[in-house]
């Protein structure tokens, strides 16, 4: 298929190639501020021509009012012709390159004699530098061409106070150093002093100039924003090789991201978006972090947002981040799904002082958290969040996930075990038992569904609680030599978890959503439909599910947050229901995204990553199918999306081995790129030999397993089987119980070797 029309003049100025349109997103006139897109390189974000930058980690405001600190846009550098400042621009194009990880605006002059392009964006090579990089091109002009660009910022900021700015010479080139403090803890039994604020900015001029033994001039402008001023200095000294290193970044992300289907080019672009917005608040793994800041997390509204105290998230990490964002990052880029998980141990002290506060033993993880950990949570959002304790398995479950992916043993030893341990050690003590039933029951919670709260026995809350019980054991055990870890505490944490109540409506065949649920009822979200996927509770069968999606689907209320689509969609793929998925596939993202931009949005909020984040499931984990579970990875009933011939998946990561996944209409292939290949392959029921750099082609099922089992220090996780009355447990039951479990893979196993 050739070019559009429209793009004939981008692909003559150089700016792009035919085949990089779908992530090329273009307008003749800036949208309004809230539509603009997103820039970030996980340390710095902003929005295009915006008038604050904010830094990872960096917050002001106390408890409540926290949030990302409004850092003055030094760098918004724009084209006088093209600024937003002015009414009417005429010969202007304002383009985002997802490609390259650009804002750019094309000046065209009405005379037809030059052209400019200004690109902007967030260094994926120096991370606390943002680049102004502009080219005038000379076309029919006999004359100096003169372009007045300006610096569009007051340099004030209501969250830091500055001192005077100081002049320095950094390779030959006049720069400003400003520095500053962040004017409000946060929490002062965690946090000392303000954030360090320093912003290292070139003198500009007011005319960029192409002289006339020139054809063609490239001026690069350099902005740091550091919290120590050596930092920014070595970036900047560091510039040269900047440019190149960046497109190298770049394109090492879009080796990860870089989902693609043919055939149909909206979804393509859909698709590229999600990808590079979810992606851009995390670091490259090439840089390495010279500050004392780790990775602050991943907020709904990501990194260029959350600078006011009126935002929904204020740039504060909730759920969303382990259930929404994690699952694909842990797929395609596990180095960063490290880099969350470790967001959560680094502020734990803050968890483990709320747990006792409540008279909790553990972690218990606020709903909303910031610089410190402690709960951040708005005013008015605090009577729903104080009962939103799942959050605190909801991270369990993505360590767990994890540890199912990768069998990091020395992730486990350092940091897993004890996320673990402790945040099961917080639903021990949560749990009551009902000695009527023999069983534990989680009252005063608040499932996702947030139009219901302070009930008891939320399904989803228990099942992930059990989860996390269950996980929390085997760490216990596993890592017993260095965590405070007794066999009667481990004991009893399997007894609640395999003793959790799950209640069932046998007459309807479904599972009410709380204690006293009404079917029928209005809900605000996805809930109880959630221990399908992504909770993998695989206890009930097909009709159960199926009536359970039936039961919530028609009473979820249309203006829901897009994640529910996107879960119910993945859940009717489950159950062979392929005309409801796709229906709500589409309900998952065409009423969310916002042009020119694709811009997520979500209740006024944009860039709503928790969107991308969910979107990104239904595809991989949804159409493509793929699951990880304890000790292998499934490809299960591959199917292209929607309106489409072909999907592939160009990088997932298991164990040490990455692998590339195509999906045509005729069946589904995956090629191994990386190293040894320490696993077992089984091919719609064959067992394959194994090989590096290898394809293996099926149409049903793929199976992949570890070729060898860690050393588990004779530690077994257990299968998550709840409802089992206390009585009926023991050490023998409980024994017995997972010997079951290893019975039934064993026989799964047996069966897929027979029918080859």
């Amino acid at each position: 298929m050739g070019c559009p029309i429209l793009a004939l003049l981008l692909i003559t100025l150089g700016v792009v190639t035919c085949n990089d349109l779908n992530y090329l997103f273009s307008d003749t006139s800036l949208p309004a501020p809230s539509l603009r897109p997103t820039l970030a390189n996980g340390n710095l974000g902003f929005v295009a021509y915006g008038d604050s930058v904010h830094m990872n980690g960096v917050f002001n405001g106390v408890g409540p009012l926290s949030h990302r600190a409004r850092i003055p846009n030094f760098a918004n550098v724009q084209l006088q012709a093209c600024a937003d400042s002015f009414l009417v621009t005429t010969g202007c194009t304002y383009q985002l390159d997802m490609q390259k990880g650009m804002f750019r605006t094309i000046y065209n002059d009405p005379a037809g004699e030059y052209y400019v392009i200004h690109d902007v964006y967030p260094s994926r090579y120096l991370h606390k530098t943002i680049v102004n990089r502009v080219r005038i091109q000379r076309l029919s002009s006999q004359s100096v061409i003169q372009v007045p660009i300006a610096r569009m910022t007051t340099g004030s900021s209501s969250d830091i106070t500055f001192g005077d700015p100081k002049r320095r010479d950094i390779n030959g080139v006049a720069y400003n150093v400003l520095t500053g403090k962040t004017n409000h803890l946060e929490d002062d039994r965690y946090q000392s002093s303000g954030h360090d604020i320093c912003i290292i900015y070139p003198e500009l001029p007011s005319l960029l100039i192409l002289n006339l033994d020139k054809t063609a001039e490239e001026f690069s402008f350099y902005t740091s924003f550091t919290n120590v001023e050596l930092e920014g200095i070595s970036e900047i000294t560091s510039s040269t090789l900047e440019k190149t290193q960046h497109e190298v970044r770049m394109l090492e992300m879009w080796e990860k991201y870089g989902i693609t289907v043919d055939g149909n080019a909206g979804l393509d672009r859909v698709l590229k978006a999600s990808a590079f917005y979810l992606s851009s608040s995390l670091l490259s793994y090439m840089n390495v972090r010279t500050s004392g800041y780790p990775f602050y997390g991943m907020s709904p509204s990501g990194l260029g947002h959350g600078g006011t105290e009126s935002s929904n998230y204020k740039g504060h990490s909730l759920w969303d981040t382990e259930k929404w964002m994690f699952p694909t990052v842990l797929l395609v880029d596990p180095n960063n799904a490290r880099q969350i998980l470790h967001y959560r141990s680094f502020v734990s002290k803050a968890a483990a002082d709320r747990a006792n506060d409540n008279e909790f033993e553990g972690w218990q993880f606020p709903w909303e958290s910031a610089f410190t950990g402690a709960e951040v949570t708005p005013k008015d959002r605090e009577n729903f969040s104080q009962y939103q304790h799942h959050i605190t398995a909801d991270i369990a479950y993505a360590a767990r996930m994890y540890f199912y992916a990768t069998h990091n043993m020395n992730w486990m030893q350092s940091e897993g075990c004890r996320l673990a341990y402790e945040t099961a050690k917080f639903w021990k003590s949560r749990a009551e038992y009902n000695e009527e039933t023999d069983l534990y029951e989680i009252h005063r919670v608040g499932g996702p569904d947030e139009s219901s709260y302070n009930v008891s026995n939320n399904a989803f809350t228990n099942v992930v609680a059990a989860h996390n019980l269950l996980f929390g054991e085997f760490a216990g055990c596993l890592c017993k030599q260095t965590i405070d870890s007794s066999a009667a505490e481990r004991q009893k944490m399997a007894e609640i978890g395999l003793g959790m109540t799950l209640s069932y409506d046998e007459e309807q065949n479904f599972t009410p959503q709380h204690d006293g649920y009404v079917k029928g009822t209005t809900i605000s979200q996805a809930d109880t439909i959630l221990l399908g996927y992504p909770l993998e509770y695989h206890s009930f069968d097909k009709s159960t599910k199926s009536q359970n999606l039936e039961a919530y689907t028609h009473v979820t209320r249309e203006d829901c947050p897009s994640m529910t689509w996107a879960m119910y969609a993945i859940n009717h793929l489950d159950v062979d229901q392929v005309e409801q998925a796709n229906a709500m596939f589409a309900k998952s993202y065409q009423p969310y995204l916002q042009p020119p931009y694709n811009v997520w949005t979500v209740d006024g909020q944009e860039n709503f990553l928790s969107g991308a984040g969910a979107f990104l499931q239904a595809v991989v984990n949804g159409y493509a199918g793929v699951r990880v579970r304890q000790d292998m990875l499934t490809i299960t009933k591959p199917r292209v999306l929607p309106n489409t011939n072909r999907l592939f998946i160009p990088q997932i990561n298991y164990m040490t081995s990455k692998f590339s996944l195509e999906i045509t209409l005729n069946g589904a292939m995956i090629e191994f790129t990386m190293g040894n290949l320490p696993l077992t392959v089984i091919a719609d029921g064959v067992q394959q030999e194994p090989c590096a750099s290898c394809s293996y082609s099926f149409k049903n099922q793929l199976v992949l397993q570890p070729a060898s089992s860690p050393d588990l220090n004779g530690c077994t996780l257990r299968e998550t089987i709840i409802g089992i009355k206390v009585a009926d447990q023991g050490d023998g039951a409980l024994a017995t119980g997972a010997n079951i479990f290893v019975l039934a893979v064993a026989s799964i196993l047996t069966l897929l070797f027979q029918r080859g």
